[in-house]
């Protein structure tokens, strides 16, 4: 994706000589700029509602260019009420940082997410993931012992103290030579696409770094920028054409409001929120399956409220709704432990799942995405463990993986979980399937599921990571109207 700057004053951004500069109002003009391949840097003086820079990111918008920063951006920052409800994210952030500094006021100016301000680098940068605009300034003041933010505005470059033009310069050079933004004249990116993950992998983590690298690496075959965001970019979303989630879903969490915002934003979203909802919720997979006559455990729902049920057969087991990764499940023997599990579920939940346990050495996990099977994994038992995962074990915590060819899975226990995904979306989901004799009972249905180097991928390869990034990409090209691969694209524009 080329990079175009467009300003108002093209004189003071020259020394960025490296990248086409154009005067605003030749930009507005259309003619040459109109391309959805071209990213839009809006370096005007001012972004306030109806002036020229302010119509540079409308126009951009209007035009299916990706623009930084964007309309919705710039409403954010003027918004006091609203930027005021982003900023109490960061408050112990805030709090932290400037307990250090003397006296009772403080001007932070944030240069492309970077200040020259020592000791306060890290909360620049933080703001900046909030409103990822190029220049900001931010006043702070004490009362009492807590720093509150008196205003924060764009910093008009006639208002850059000298002493930090250089420092400026530097950081304007960096943030457009990063990776998300530059490439080389050889490799013409068409979409950019975002891949939310944890800044550290932990157990949960569904992708591995090693599994993260190939799908960026498989994107960016096809012609997708591929970049990687945590939790503190969420105000970036609208930069994107699409967003995969490699983070354990929640819906109350993080991941949900980023899944929410971008499908709000029309971006190609895996996992798209109606799946996280239905698929973090095993009191509505059980009445869904049930409703559906999908085969599955028989499930009985437990009120807190009215505790009144048939006593099952024991051993039987108890979830809570949002149980996953073998959390919140447990195995019980006989009616005391169950009335002492369901006290203690009943703390966090007013509902809870009842099941028999049904005694298989393993579980079928097949991953499904777009509707079709992508592939399939038997999960073996932990060691002297009912459930794959034993977490109160010390050494040997999950049991034995391996990967079945598509081919050699019964037809049966394919079309079995493909009903039981069609009825959560077309997304990209994990069925868990115990089967015994002919039958094939559906555990549960998964958004975000595993997909790590070594173990999912192991009949497939790079085609597992190269298969997900092709949905994006025609998904992407149908948002966009495009009827052609961006492939044939680049060889249009090569004649």
């Amino acid at each position: 994706m080329q990079i175009m700057i467009v300003t108002d004053d093209v004189q003071y951004w020259s020394f960025l000589h490296e990248f086409p500069i154009v005067e605003a109002e030749e930009y507005l003009k259309g003619g040459p700029y109109q391309s959805p391949s071209i990213r839009v840097i809006n370096l005007c003086q001012s972004y306030r509602y109806q002036t020229i820079g302010y119509y540079v990111s409308l126009l951009a918008l209007a035009q299916d260019q990706k623009v930084s920063p964007s309309v919705q951006m710039i409403q954010d920052c003027v918004d006091k009420k609203l930027s005021s409800q982003f900023l109490q994210a960061i408050e112990p952030d805030i709090q932290q940082t400037l307990s250090k500094i003397e006296g009772n006021s403080l001007i932070l100016n944030i240069y492309f997410g970077l200040c020259s301000q020592q000791g306060c680098e890290s909360l620049a940068k933080k703001i900046h993931a909030m409103f990822p605009l190029p220049l900001i300034t931010l006043k702070f003041v004490k009362k009492g012992e807590r720093w509150l933010v008196k205003r924060l505005a764009v910093l008009a470059t006639k208002d850059i103290p000298q002493t930090d033009e250089a420092f400026m310069r530097h950081a304007a050079q960096l943030y457009l030579t990063k990776k998300r933004f530059y490439q080389g004249r050889k490799k013409q990116y068409f979409f950019h696409l975002a891949i939310l993950t944890e800044k550290h992998e932990s157990e949960g983590t569904p992708s591995n770094k090693k599994a993260l690298d190939l799908f960026a690496e498989a994107g960016e075959s096809l012609g997708i920028q591929v970049d990687f965001i945590d939790h503190t970019a969420i105000k970036s979303v609208p930069e994107y054409a699409s967003l995969f989630i490699r983070a354990p879903t929640l819906v109350n969490n993080y991941t949900y409001k980023f899944a929410r915002y971008a499908a709000q934003e029309n971006l190609v979203v895996i996992d798209d929120p109606q799946s996280i909802v239905k698929c973090s919720n095993k009191v509505y997979l059980a009445v869904m399956l049930q409703h559906h006559r999908i085969c599955a455990p028989q499930t009985t729902i437990i009120s807190k409220y009215h505790a009144d049920y048939v006593l099952p057969e024991f051993p039987c087991v108890i979830k809570k709704p949002d149980s996953s990764c073998s959390l919140g499940v447990v195995k019980v023997h006989n009616e005391k432990e169950l009335k002492k599990t369901l006290k203690q579920f009943f703390k966090t939940s007013d509902l809870v799942v009842m099941q028999p346990f049904i005694p298989t050495d393993f579980d079928w996990r097949i991953g499904i995405l777009d509707n079709k099977p992508l592939f399939a994994s038997r999960y073996y038992m932990a060691k002297d463990h009912w459930q794959i995962v034993n977490w109160k074990s010390n050494t040997e915590q999950c049991g034995y993986h391996e990967s079945v060819p598509l081919n050699a899975v019964p037809e049966g226990l394919l079309q079995t979980a493909l009903r039981a995904t069609r009825l959560i979306g077309d997304g990209l989901y994990g069925v868990d399937i115990k089967t015994r004799g002919e039958e094939h009972y559906v555990i549960e249905v998964n958004d975000n599921p595993s997909i790590d180097y070594g173990d999912e991928d192991q009949i497939l390869g790079d085609g597992l990571y190269m298969s997900v990034m092709q949905v994006f990409l025609q998904r992407m090209q149908l948002h966009h109207g495009w009827h052609k691969t961006p492939h044939q694209l680049s060889l249009e524009t090569e004649k």
